[in-house]
């Protein structure tokens, strides 16, 4: 049996599996951005209002991986025995309680969130998110569907931030989600079949290009940017930023259409690895764009624990 310490770290690991704990700080980065994003450049730290939507989003997310692997325990039986469920090492009912839960706590921290920021949007929209969660995990990702309601999670996610200026976004807000969204999209369809890479190169090749599409998509966000609110280093230089989100999508492709190349389950899934941990360079990329460098490393700070994590636990 081993001794106490080791069953609990046996036990630990097994639900940060679950949860895919290094994920966690790439969704939180989502709702971060749109929390700064949406802010005035003059604005200081937004304090409550950003640390709950960041929570709210670690626990949506959580809860959405949990029901995930509960609705997958039994292809996952066949494909992944070592993992959780399937292992015996965690209860499947007891995941299932547990993820249900976390979609309502994650909900109430939203609405906490608009609370303090004097909106009900965020409450509003982080209900769409848990019923997408719910449709995606039970019955979507099933179907060809399943890329558009995974990205549909990642967009609704930044807007959840974006809505506690108790606004309508406008056209840059939704570029940045759009954005975001299309490159989620190309990701979540580069990673279906990474167990059995080989069936599916078409697939990876089209989800290559559509996460640099997305990225490229990004490019575009001082064209819808009012006069006067893009960053002024970026106003007068804008060549900055061009450069910087082509060598952004230049360091993602690279590692997609590697594994494209020689699709083996380890490069497949190390190249989806790095494409989650890059949805944060898009998060701080955004909020460089229009408030600089200081406030973007808000979000690119959580880009350590997640690599660090990532070593430890795995993100697909």
């Amino acid at each position: 049996m081993g001794s106490p310490v080791a069953q609990w770290s046996r036990l630990l690991g097994s639900w940060a599996q679950l949860v895919r704990l290094p994920n966690l700080f790439t969704a939180m980065a989502d709702s971060a951005m749109g929390v700064l994003f949406v802010g005035s450049s003059t604005d200081g730290w937004p304090g409550a209002v950003l640390v709950l939507v960041m929570g709210a989003s670690a626990v949506l997310y959580a809860a959405g991986a949990m029901l995930n692997d509960y609705f997958d325990r039994q292809v996952d039986a066949q494909e992944r025995p070592h993992r959780p469920i399937p292992s015996g090492r965690v209860d499947a009912e007891t995941v299932r309680s547990v993820g249900l839960s976390l979609l309502a706590i994650g909900s109430g921290l939203a609405w906490l969130a608009g609370w303090q920021a004097g909106s009900l949007a965020p409450g509003l929209v982080s209900l769409a998110l848990a019923g997408l969660i719910l449709a995606y995990d039970g019955w979507l990702k099933r179907f060809w569907i399943g890329p558009l309601a995974m990205a549909g999670c990642r967009m609704l996610n930044a807007l959840m931030g974006m809505s506690t200026a108790n606004q309508w976004p406008g056209s840059a807000e939704w570029l940045v989600a759009a954005a975001l969204g299309l490159y989620v999209f190309g990701l979540s369809w580069f990673a279906r079949e990474e167990v059995q890479p080989e069936k599916s190169t078409l697939g990876r090749i089209a989800g290559s290009l559509l996460m640099i599409t997305g990225v490229g998509l990004l490019a575009a966000l001082p064209w819808t940017l009012p006069p006067g609110r893009l960053d002024p280093l970026l106003q007068r230089e804008p060549i900055r930023w061009y450069l910087f989100v082509g060598i952004l999508a230049l360091w993602i492709g690279f590692r997609q259409l590697s594994a494209v190349n020689t699709p083996s389950p380890q490069r497949v899934q190390a190249a989806v690895r790095q494409g989650i941990l890059s949805i944060v360079f898009l998060d701080a990329a955004a909020v460089l764009a229009l408030h600089g460098l200081a406030k973007s490393l808000i979000v690119l700070v959580l880009l350590v624990p997640a690599t660090l994590l990532s070593h430890w636990v795995e993100t697909t």
